[in-house]
C-alpha cells in the first residue's frame, strides 16, 4: 500500500517548510530591516534627504533612497527515515542588503539598534557625510558586511565596534569588525587609539584604509592578512615606531605624515 508512503513523504516535507518557517519567524525579516533604518533616521540632526522615501515601510525594497534588497534562499534538509534520505526545503525571503547614502549632508550619530540590527547587511556605504560619535558595538553583528566605507565624517573613538576589542587583546581570540569583511574605510575621521592586532583575524581583509586620523602606537605586522592586502593606508596619523617588513611593499604615501614613523 502507497499510501502510508505518500503520507510519510507529504508529513516530512510540511514540517520541515513549517521549522523553516518558524526560523524565518524568529529570525530578523525585512520590516525589522526597516524598524532599524527608521530609528537610524530618528537619531540623525537633518534627515530631510531621507523624508520623502523613507516612509511605507511595505516600499522599503521599492523606493527607499539609498536601500538596496535581494532575496536569500534558507535550505534546510530534514532526514527522512522511511525512505533513508534528505528532503531538501528552501523558503525564500527578502532583506536589506546595501546601504548607499554617499554625500547626503547626514548629520547625526549611528546608535545603537540601529544598522548593527540589518545582520543580513553586505554593504555599508556612508562616506563624505557628517556622521558623528562613535562606532556602534552592535556593528559586530552585521555578520554579512563585507564592505564598509564611513570615510570623510566626523566619528572618533576606537577603530573597532567590538567593545572586547583593543590592541592588548590576545590576536586569536578576538574579532574587531564581522570576519567576512573585505573593504574597510574609515579614513578622514577622527579616530583615535592604537590600531589593534586583532585586524589579524579578518581572513578576508583586502582593503584597510585608516589615514588621516589621529591614531597612536606602533604599526602591527599583521602577519595573517599582511600579503592578502592589495592597499594598505594609515597617512596622516601620530604612529610611532618603525614599518613592519610584512607591510613595506605598500608606497611611502601610505605612511607619511607620522612624525615618530621610521624605516
Amino acid at each position: 500500500n502507497r499510501t502510508p508512503l505518500f503520507f510519510l513523504v507529504f508529513s516530512s516535507l510540511f514540517f520541515s517548510k513549517l521549522c523553516l518557517a518558524l526560523k524565518l519567524h524568529n529570525n530578523n525579516n525585512i520590516l525589522d530591516d526597516a524598524k532599524a533604518l527608521l530609528a537610524f533616521k530618528g537619531n540623525l540632526t537633518n534627515p530631510s534627504i531621507l523624508a520623502s522615501s523613507w516612509k511605507n515601510m511595505n516600499q522599503i525594497c521599492t523606493s527607499w533612497i539609498g536601500v538596496t534588497c535581494s532575496d536569500i534562499i534558507i535550505t534546510d534538509n530534514l532526514v527522512d527515515t522511511s525512505l533513508n534520505r534528505y528532503l531538501p526545503s528552501n523558503l525564500m525571503y527578502r532583506r536589506v542588503r546595501s546601504l548607499h547614502l554617499p554625500g547626503k549632508e547626514l548629520y547625526g550619530p549611528i546608535c545603537v539598534g540601529t544598522l548593527g540590527k540589518l545582520d543580513m547587511l553586505v554593504t555599508l556605504s556612508l562616506h563624505h557625510n557628517r556622521l558623528t560619535g562613535t562606532l556602534p558595538y552592535d556593528l559586530i553583528n552585521c555578520t554579512s558586511l563585507r564592505e564598509v566605507y564611513l570615510s570623510h565624517n566626523l566619528l572618533h573613538g576606537n577603530l573597532a565596534p567590538s567593545s572586547s576589542s583593543s590592541v592588548d587583546d590576545p590576536p586569536t581570540t578576538v574579532i574587531p569588525w564581522p570576519p567576512l569583511l573585505q573593504h574597510l574605510d574609515l579614513s578622514f575621521n577622527n579616530f583615535s587609539g592604537e590600531i589593534p592586532w586583532s585586524f589579524d583575524n579578518l581572513g578576508n581583509l583586502r582593503i584597510l584604509a585608516l589615514q588621516n586620523n589621529t591614531i597612536t602606537g606602533s604599526i602591527p605586522s599583521l602577519p595573517r592578512i599582511s600579503t592578502k592586502l592589495r592597499s594598505f593606508n594609515v597617512a596622516n596619523n601620530n604612529l610611532d615606531g618603525s614599518i613592519p617588513h610584512s607591510l613595506s611593499r605598500f608606497p611611502e604615501e601610505s605612511f607619511i605624515g607620522n612624525s615618530g614613523l621610521c624605516g
